[in-house]
Protein backbone atom coordinates (compact mmCIF):
# COMPACT_ATOMS: atom_id res chain seq x y z
CA UNK A 1 0.00 0.00 0.00
CA UNK A 2 1.42 3.63 -1.17
CA UNK A 3 1.16 6.16 1.34
CA UNK A 4 0.97 9.85 0.08
CA UNK A 5 3.24 12.10 2.41
CA UNK A 6 2.86 15.08 0.22
CA UNK A 7 1.17 18.04 2.25
CA UNK A 8 -2.30 18.77 1.14
CA UNK A 9 -1.90 22.39 1.26
CA UNK A 10 1.29 22.96 -0.52
CA UNK A 11 2.66 19.58 -2.41
CA UNK A 12 6.22 19.55 -0.34
CA UNK A 13 7.15 16.05 -0.02
CA UNK A 14 7.23 14.31 3.47
CA UNK A 15 5.40 16.36 5.82
CA UNK A 16 5.51 16.48 8.97
CA UNK A 17 4.09 17.96 12.42
CA UNK A 18 6.79 21.04 11.90
CA UNK A 19 6.02 21.87 8.39
CA UNK A 20 2.22 20.93 9.00
CA UNK A 21 2.08 23.82 11.45
CA UNK A 22 5.19 25.90 10.87
CA UNK A 23 7.33 25.76 8.10
CA UNK A 24 4.62 25.19 5.28
CA UNK A 25 4.45 28.60 3.37
CA UNK A 26 0.54 28.45 3.90
CA UNK A 27 0.98 27.68 7.07
CA UNK A 28 3.54 30.79 7.75
CA UNK A 29 1.06 33.68 6.07
CA UNK A 30 -1.53 32.32 8.03
CA UNK A 31 0.88 33.43 11.51
CA UNK A 32 1.85 36.50 9.76
CA UNK A 33 -1.73 37.69 9.50
CA UNK A 34 -2.38 37.21 12.48
CA UNK A 35 0.71 39.17 13.99
CA UNK A 36 2.36 36.21 15.57
CA UNK A 37 5.31 35.83 13.31
CA UNK A 38 7.24 35.88 16.62
CA UNK A 39 5.78 33.12 18.25
CA UNK A 40 6.03 30.66 14.83
CA UNK A 41 9.47 31.78 15.21
CA UNK A 42 10.68 30.48 18.52
CA UNK A 43 8.29 27.78 18.41
CA UNK A 44 10.46 26.52 15.72
CA UNK A 45 13.06 26.07 17.99
CA UNK A 46 11.25 23.49 20.15
CA UNK A 47 13.30 19.85 19.92
CA UNK A 48 9.52 18.38 20.53
CA UNK A 49 5.91 18.51 20.42
CA UNK A 50 6.35 18.36 24.08
CA UNK A 51 8.43 20.97 24.14
CA UNK A 52 6.35 23.35 21.66
CA UNK A 53 3.01 22.44 23.19
CA UNK A 54 5.47 23.89 26.87
CA UNK A 55 6.11 27.05 24.92
CA UNK A 56 3.04 27.72 23.65
CA UNK A 57 1.44 27.62 27.25
CA UNK A 58 4.08 30.15 28.87
CA UNK A 59 3.04 32.71 26.65
CA UNK A 60 0.54 35.58 27.95
CA UNK A 61 -3.41 34.78 27.84
CA UNK A 62 -3.61 36.48 24.38
CA UNK A 63 -0.35 35.25 22.71
CA UNK A 64 -1.35 31.73 24.11
CA UNK A 65 -5.19 31.73 22.36
CA UNK A 66 -4.45 33.51 19.27
CA UNK A 67 -1.47 30.41 18.57
CA UNK A 68 -3.39 27.57 19.40
CA UNK A 69 -6.51 28.80 17.51
CA UNK A 70 -3.69 29.40 14.81
CA UNK A 71 -3.06 25.71 14.95
CA UNK A 72 -6.28 24.47 15.17
CA UNK A 73 -7.45 27.15 11.95
CA UNK A 74 -4.59 25.43 9.69
CA UNK A 75 -5.06 21.90 10.42
CA UNK A 76 -8.94 22.38 9.98
CA UNK A 77 -7.96 23.90 6.48
CA UNK A 78 -5.39 21.00 5.68
CA UNK A 79 -8.07 18.52 6.54
CA UNK A 80 -10.21 20.47 4.59
CA UNK A 81 -8.22 20.52 1.42
CA UNK A 82 -7.09 16.52 2.31
CA UNK A 83 -11.03 15.66 1.91
CA UNK A 84 -11.04 17.16 -1.73
CA UNK A 85 -12.21 20.93 -0.75
CA UNK A 86 -10.33 23.87 -2.08
CA UNK A 87 -7.94 25.23 0.29
CA UNK A 88 -9.53 29.13 1.46
CA UNK A 89 -6.98 32.35 1.49
CA UNK A 90 -4.51 32.54 4.61
CA UNK A 91 -6.66 35.67 5.41
CA UNK A 92 -9.59 33.50 5.86
CA UNK A 93 -7.80 30.88 7.80
CA UNK A 94 -6.45 33.68 9.75
CA UNK A 95 -10.07 35.19 10.37
CA UNK A 96 -11.33 31.62 11.26
CA UNK A 97 -8.38 31.59 13.71
CA UNK A 98 -9.82 34.89 15.15
CA UNK A 99 -13.04 33.97 15.69
CA UNK A 100 -12.01 30.89 17.40
CA UNK A 101 -10.28 32.69 19.53
CA UNK A 102 -12.60 35.21 20.43
CA UNK A 103 -15.26 32.02 21.48
CA UNK A 104 -12.72 30.62 23.89
CA UNK A 105 -12.03 33.91 25.72
CA UNK A 106 -15.82 34.25 26.12
CA UNK A 107 -15.62 30.29 27.10
CA UNK A 108 -13.19 31.23 29.80
CA UNK A 109 -15.79 34.21 31.41
CA UNK A 110 -18.43 32.32 31.52
CA UNK A 111 -19.13 31.91 35.22
CA UNK A 112 -19.07 28.51 36.71
CA UNK A 113 -22.23 26.84 37.98
CA UNK A 114 -22.47 25.45 41.59
CA UNK A 115 -25.00 23.05 40.95
CA UNK A 116 -22.90 20.55 38.85
CA UNK A 117 -24.01 16.91 39.03
CA UNK A 118 -20.79 15.04 40.41
CA UNK A 119 -19.67 11.94 37.08
CA UNK A 120 -17.53 9.39 37.39
CA UNK A 121 -14.37 10.08 36.09
CA UNK A 122 -13.22 8.29 33.01
CA UNK A 123 -10.70 10.16 32.20
CA UNK A 124 -6.76 8.37 31.99
CA UNK A 125 -4.20 10.12 33.07
CA UNK A 126 -1.31 10.40 30.47
CA UNK A 127 1.72 8.52 31.35
CA UNK A 128 4.36 10.81 33.38
CA UNK A 129 6.40 13.75 30.97
CA UNK A 130 3.37 13.63 28.27
CA UNK A 131 0.35 16.29 28.35
CA UNK A 132 -2.99 14.77 27.18
CA UNK A 133 -5.30 17.53 24.74
CA UNK A 134 -8.83 16.90 24.61
CA UNK A 135 -10.66 18.70 22.46
CA UNK A 136 -14.33 18.45 21.20
CA UNK A 137 -16.87 20.64 19.01
CA UNK A 138 -20.66 21.11 17.88
CA UNK A 139 -21.89 21.64 15.08
CA UNK A 140 -25.59 22.94 14.62
CA UNK A 141 -26.21 22.46 10.78
CA UNK A 142 -29.76 24.13 10.63
CA UNK A 143 -28.57 26.98 12.90
CA UNK A 144 -25.26 27.20 10.47
CA UNK A 145 -23.45 28.01 14.29
CA UNK A 146 -21.00 25.76 16.30
CA UNK A 147 -18.39 25.64 18.97
CA UNK A 148 -15.29 24.27 19.99
CA UNK A 149 -13.26 23.73 23.49
CA UNK A 150 -10.63 21.97 24.37
CA UNK A 151 -8.32 20.99 27.89
CA UNK A 152 -4.16 20.28 28.33
CA UNK A 153 -3.90 18.06 31.10
CA UNK A 154 -0.57 16.62 32.56
CA UNK A 155 -0.65 13.54 35.23
CA UNK A 156 -1.79 15.18 38.09
CA UNK A 157 -5.16 15.81 35.77
CA UNK A 158 -3.87 19.95 36.26
CA UNK A 159 -5.58 21.92 33.50
CA UNK A 160 -3.68 24.65 31.51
Amino acid sequence: MQIDTRCPVCGRLDEDGGHCFLKCKYVKHCWAALGLEHVRSCLLEANSANQMVKMILDLDTETKLGSIACLWACWETRNKVNAGEQRRSAEDTARRATLLKVDASLIEKVPKQGNEVKRRQHWKRPPAEQLKINCDGAFIESEKTGGWGFIIRDLRAMGF
